[in-house]
């Protein structure tokens, strides 16, 4: 009898008869679980990533890749969900379930784009798919960074798709942490001439400007982000602290009102609004606003573990009776 064909019966024979060897229905069972091929596990896994079961998805995508090692969909997603996602519209990082440092996550997404992009130089140069494997490599890179070899991958995504504004976008970026001031500008404009996402194109412009030392450019630039996408959270808090940096604390406060106004369960405009009080010597305000921050910041987030730790020391001494 060939292998395939024990799983059915001998599954079914030791349902009436115990005396079945075990070792017979292990083999048929191990047998059931070879005929579910890649395809099958890629498709457990995106029924978890999109219910953001992200530590599901990535058991279910490597055991794809333990069947095909070349599954490029597997290898793709994988990455996607090492690098973390963040909400469309506010940008707003979107917790998950993935119990590993940041640190690691990225060079895990780094290895899977890695290995995506050396298949598809063989399969399909030129392809969209291998632009966004490209432009989600640049990330990986540049979050741990590697500037240099995050710029190449910008190139080769823009020379794939010579349009694809996020690329010139996370360019500027790359640029920006080097101190390449102009060639940042320059490919952030690019990005706003594409007119894709103008509110983080915009918002990328002000962060330039304000490296430059164009002041007023800079907030001009975060308020057309503002203007763009009032939902958009990152213009908010660089806009904040271009103004607490020349001193105009009445209206680092106003922004930062009308931020938690927009979004009220955003914690860093809590967080932000209690340093603006702090530099204004209002410690009533500060207070609240520290006490705010900790509530709706997430306890164990990695990403809030400075801020947190800061609020409870302010927070406590401000809350300290006097002598």
């Amino acid at each position: 009898m060939k292998q395939n064909a024990l799983a059915q019966p001998s599954f079914f024979l030791k349902q009436f008869d115990a005396s079945i060897s075990h070792e017979l229905v292990i083999r048929a069972l191990n047998k059931l679980a070879d005929m579910r091929d890649a395809s099958f596990y890629f498709q457990k896994g995106e029924e978890h990533r999109l219910k953001n079961e992200f530590a599901l998805a990535i058991s279910y995508y490597e055991k794809a890749l333990k069947i095909n090692n070349k599954h490029k969909d597997s290898l793709f997603f994988l990455g996607w969900c090492y690098l973390g996602i963040t909400d469309r519209i506010t940008g707003e990082e979107i917790p998950d379930d993935v119990q590993i440092s940041v640190d690691e996550r990225y060079k895990r997404a780094e290895l899977a784009y890695k290995k995506l992009i050396s298949i598809l130089r063989k399969e399909s140069e030129g392809s969209f798919y291998m632009c966004a494997a490209y432009y989600n490599y640049s990330i990986a890179l540049s979050l741990q960074d590697k500037g240099n070899e995050a710029l190449d991958c910008c190139y080769h995504a823009i020379q794939i798709r010579e349009n694809y504004a996020p690329a010139y976008r996370r360019l500027a970026y790359i640029k920006l942490n080097m101190g390449l001031y102009t060639e940042a500008l320059k490919d952030c404009e690019r990005a706003i001439e594409l007119n894709i996402e103008l509110e983080r194109s915009y918002n990328a412009l002000g962060l330039i400007y304000s490296a430059m030392g164009n002041k007023e450019e800079a907030i001009e630039s975060y308020l057309m982000a503002i203007d763009c996408n009032p939902q958009f959270i990152f213009p908010y808090v660089n806009l904040n602290e271009e103004y607490v940096h020349q001193k105009l604390y009445f209206q680092a406060i106003e922004i930062m009102n009308n931020a938690i106004a927009e979004n009220p369960e955003y914690a860093d405009f809590y967080y932000f609004h209690a340093l603006t009080d702090d530099e204004m010597e209002n410690e009533t305000d500060a207070a609240i606003y520290y006490g705010r921050f900790l509530k709706k910041a997430p306890a164990k987030s990695e990403r809030f573990a400075k801020h947190i730790k800061h609020a409870h020391k302010r927070l406590q001494k401000l809350q300290k009776p006097l002598t």
